[in-house]
């Protein structure tokens, strides 16, 4: 499977990490992701952090079984905004859920938008603004959207 780093610097609060000539040459071919140090260093490229330090129990260094868990990493899992069940199981279900919901409400916002005509779809991105920008709350910003769709269609079929 070919993976590139689709959206860097998506952690807040955790360092970006020094490009290296790995990375930098685009998308890279990953063989597997079956360790726990496996999945922490692939989701720190394919969002561009600072890998955590990785630290062994002293007496099989760098078995990737005998990875000692610790705040620093657990911190460093939360932070990154990765699922614990993928970084310490493997178990992608869990990333698979939030996808599919995520694509599932995307699609029902698409079919929605398709019945918009341009002045109604102006008005939605000013309702989005004024949430954003000005800081209205967002249930008041889409009543008033709501309100001139409304009055909009009923002028329309007058």
């Amino acid at each position: 499977m070919t993976l590139s780093n689709p959206s860097p610097g998506l952690a807040p609060g955790l360092p970006k990490r020094e490009p290296c000539a790995l990375t930098d040459r685009g998308p890279r071919k990953i063989d597997g992701l079956l360790t726990v140090p496996d999945r922490l260093t692939a989701w720190a490229d394919w969002f561009d952090l600072t890998p955590p330090p990785l630290r062994y129990s002293r007496n099989r260094a760098k078995d990737p079984n005998n990875l000692l868990m610790g705040d620093d990493l657990l911190t460093w899992m939360i932070a990154s905004g990765g699922s614990l069940d993928w970084f310490l199981s493997g178990d992608a279900r869990g990333l698979a859920v939030v996808y599919r919901k995520q694509e599932m409400a995307l699609a029902e916002f698409k079919v929605a938008l398709r019945g918009f005509d341009d002045t109604e779809t102006a008005w939605l991105l000013d309702a989005l603004k004024a949430n954003q920008e000005n800081g209205q709350p967002l249930d008041d910003a889409l009543a008033e959207f709501k309100a001139k769709v409304e009055s909009h269609r009923a002028a329309r079929a007058a």
